[in-house]
């Protein structure tokens, strides 16, 4: 029988990267097995009044991660289903 150990995890960061950065959309492409996430904000208005995007964070994961964090998310919401409603 196998013995699990628990890693020891450390995460540094600057305070800009603490601060998070604010996505508009997000673009998922899957390829053998993996998902990358591109996290976009569309807040740049040219003067066409097109907008123009710029990425701000990309993000890979495996397939089972993703339904890791899915499964969280869902929990998360149904613990508090009016968070983060926006007032219209």
């Amino acid at each position: 029988m196998s013995e699990e150990k628990l890693a020891k995890l450390t995460i540094d960061s600057d305070v800009e990267t603490r601060k998070g950065v604010h996505a508009d959309v997000v673009l998922m492409v899957e390829k053998d097995g993996s998902v990358r996430m591109d996290f976009i904000s569309t807040d740049i208005t040219e003067d066409d009044g097109n907008l123009r995007g710029a990425l701000t964070s990309r993000v890979y994961m495996s397939k089972n991660d993703l339904r890791s964090l899915r499964d969280t998310i869902d929990a998360a919401l149904r613990r508090r289903p009016d968070a983060g409603k926006e007032e219209r």
